[in-house]
This record gives C-alpha cells, structure tokens and sequence, in this order.
C-alpha cells in the first residue's frame, strides 16, 4: 500500500476536482490506518494525511493555469517581481489589524477533526469486527482463532479510540484560545483573573491552559509575569515589566539594606516601617481606581516622611509605638480588603458600601497620619521660634536691626 499516492492522479471535470482529490487522499487515509501496526505508525499515517488535505486546501484547483503576470510595472517600491502576494508583503488595513496577527497564530481544526474522524469510524469498525468475531465464536463456530482475532481487534480498537479522545481534546482546546483571542483584542496584556471570569473557569486552570498555549506557540510572542497573573501578548510589553520588576527590586535591596546606627531598637523599627510601606505600594498596584490609587499614594507618602523624621531623631521613637503596633498594621488590612473587593467581578451592593466606607476610612486615617507627622516637629518649631526670638533681641540690643526686620 503506497501511503504517498498522488492525489491528482485522476482527471475529472473542473467542478469536481478538488472532491475528488480530497475523496482519493482520504481513501488512502482510511487504508493506510486500518494496516497500520502500531501508534507510532498509525500517526505517522494520519499525519501525511493532514498534509495532503492541507496542499489541496492551500492549491486551489491544481488543474486551474494561473493567469500570466505583467511583472514590468512592479517596483521595488510596490511589490517584488514573480513574488505572490501574501499577508507579509501586502500592506494591512489597519495597524491594529497587524498586531492582533502578532498577538495570535491561530491552530486550524483540521487536524484535530481529521484525528477525531478517522479514530472515531476505526474504532467502530475494530470493535464491531471484535463483537462480530466473538458473536460467531460463541454462537455459530467454535474456532479459536476466532475468538483470538476478535481479542486483537478488541486491542487494536484502543489505538484509534485514544487518537479520536485526542483529537477532541485539541478541538476543545482551539474553541478556548478563540475565546481567550476573542476577549483580548487588540490589548498588549490582561489579567489572567479577568480571562478566566470572563470564560467561566478557574484561575489555576486558565493559567495551566494559557501556559500550555504559549509553549505550543499559539500566543507567539506571549509570557506569564513571574507570579503567573498576567498574560502579556508582545516583546516590548513584556521588556518594560522585566525592567519595572528589576527596578523593583534593586528598591527592595535598598530598603532592606538599613544601615546600623547602633540602636538595635531602631534599627528595627526602620526595617519594620519600610516592609509596611514596600506593602502599601503593592497594594495600591493592584488598585485601578485614580482617586482611591491617589489616597494610598499619599498615605504612602506621609508614612515615608515619619518614619524618615524618626531615623533623623532616635529619641522620638516611642511617640510611634502605637502608630507601628496598631494604625500601620489596620491600615493595610483595610487596603487589602478593598483590593480585594476591587478585584471582584460582580458588584454587589454590600461590596461597593464597604469599599465606600474604606475610602472615606482612609480620610480619617491620613488626617491623623498628617497630625502625627506634625506632633514629631512640634518640639523642633518651638525651638526655632525661640531661636528667632532670641536672635532678634540680640540685634536690636546691639542696634544692629530694629524689631520691624522681623515679623513678629
């Protein structure tokens, strides 16, 4: 049985040239699976097969004469001589049009339904053959050999089953990818939570199921972040996050690195303030709201300039005690709290109120932040005022100045 037999061997009517082409490749098909010995050669066949079918889809009708080309009015500049015109050389509609093409390499069903097809009629006709044999067998001859072909028919049927199972699961797989491509448009990256609520599925699988798709090749230029959140579609999307997460942390290095200034305590407490603040910040990422995301910034700020103002005056330490033991430590469960009713797909009523009540939280909070912040430098205002008053009456009683030089 010659597996590799011209398909366009016969020479119907123009009508029916690629049926029949298509009908004699798939004859062959049928043939060449039903001698095949083992797995590796019944796919072996079933993939010459695809690519058969693949030539005759791809030529059009082999018997058709392509027209002649005036190829002395191409220019470099507009198409090159002899070359055919295809999606690389013909200029898009649109630039959104060429990036979504970059984005995605979609799969073809074919050969998934090819594996599906035939898995599923040999299957059929193994395991009819091994019902037939073992019916004769047990009713009509009593032959061994019978019962022992209907046994390896029976075997042999597994083959083709778990090619046509494949073949349905690849088939699955391609109506996935067209949804997850249908969702994503033309973005450059998503969240892999919104991909997987917007299919109905749950994160760990959508992120196993997107992983594999990118090591297939579907997502040609896709990646997953390190912490396997978010899908990012292009090279340059996925370039800035590298430089923002290395950025990111050659600031925790630094954070961490906390110089010692021989007050253990201290020290501590500096190491403690800026795990706070490095949490705040990454709460306030995964934040999408501007006014929310600009209250967290400057709490953030606030928190920064205290603990600062401690690291300057050690001995102003105990005055934040309560502010590390309790105000810092609620406060970023409020954050996260309503990060995580953010994050929520469907808003309910009881969801938006308490996120509501959070932001007008966090009011209250950078208010006392701000008071506390400005009770560390109470002392030291006093005693520039004091300064300055002392200054001034130096000079008006060595008649340098007069009092009008300073305000009073």
């Amino acid at each position: 049985m010659n597996r590799h037999q011209d398909p366009f061997s016969t020479s119907p009517s123009s009508g029916h040239r690629k049926k029949d082409a298509v009908e004699n490749v798939l004859k062959n098909a049928i043939k060449g699976v039903a001698f095949s010995r083992n797995l590796e050669q019944l796919r072996t066949n079933v993939d010459i097969t695809i690519r058969e079918v693949s030539e005759i889809a791809k030529a059009g009708d082999p018997f058709r004469e392509e027209a002649p080309r005036d190829v002395s009015s191409e220019t470099p500049g507009s198409k090159k001589a002899g070359r055919p015109e295809t999606r690389e050389n013909v200029p898009s509609s649109s630039a959104a049009s060429a990036a979504s093409q970059e984005h995605f390499r979609k799969p073809s069903y074919l050969s998934s339904t090819v594996m599906v097809v035939l898995g599923t009629f040999l299957t059929v006709v193994l395991w009819g053959a091994a019902l037939v044999c073992s019916l004769l067998h047990a009713f009509v001859i009593s032959f061994p050999l019978l019962a022992a072909l209907g046994v390896v028919c029976g075997v042999l049927g597994i083959l083709p089953l778990i090619l046509a199972i494949s073949g349905g699961k690849t088939q699955r797989k391609i109506k996935r990818f067209n949804r997850y491509c249908s969702f994503l448009g033309e973005a450059s990256f998503c969240s892999l939570e919104q991909l997987a609520s917007h299919c109905r599925q749950s994160l760990s699988f959508t992120r196993k199921d997107v992983s594999s798709m990118i090591a297939a090749g579907w997502f040609p230029n896709g990646h997953l972040d390190l912490q396997e959140t978010t899908l990012m579609l292009d090279e340059e999307t996925y370039r800035q996050y590298l430089l923002a997460e290395e950025a990111r942390k050659q600031r925790e290095r630094e954070e961490a690195a906390v110089p010692s200034s021989g007050n253990q305590a201290l020290d501590e407490a500096i190491r403690e303030g800026r795990v706070y603040i490095r949490e705040i910040r990454k709460t306030n990422d995964k934040i999408a709201g501007e006014e929310m995301s600009r209250k967290i910034s400057d709490l953030e700020e606030i928190t920064v300039k205290i603990f600062a103002c401690v690291e300057r005056h050690p001995e102003k330490l105990p005055e934040i005690r309560r502010f590390m033991s309790y105000y810092l430590p609620t406060t970023l469960k409020l954050l996260n709290a309503y990060a995580e009713f953010d994050a929520q797909p469907v808003r309910e009523p009881g969801i938006t109120h308490a996120k509501e009540e959070i932001s007008q939280a966090l009011d209250t909070i950078r208010q006392a932040f701000s008071s506390l912040l400005g009770s560390l430098y109470e002392n030291d205002i006093l005693d520039i005022s004091s300064d300055i008053s002392v200054l001034r009456a130096m000079f008006a009683q060595e008649g340098l100045t007069d009092s009008s030089n300073f305000p009073s």
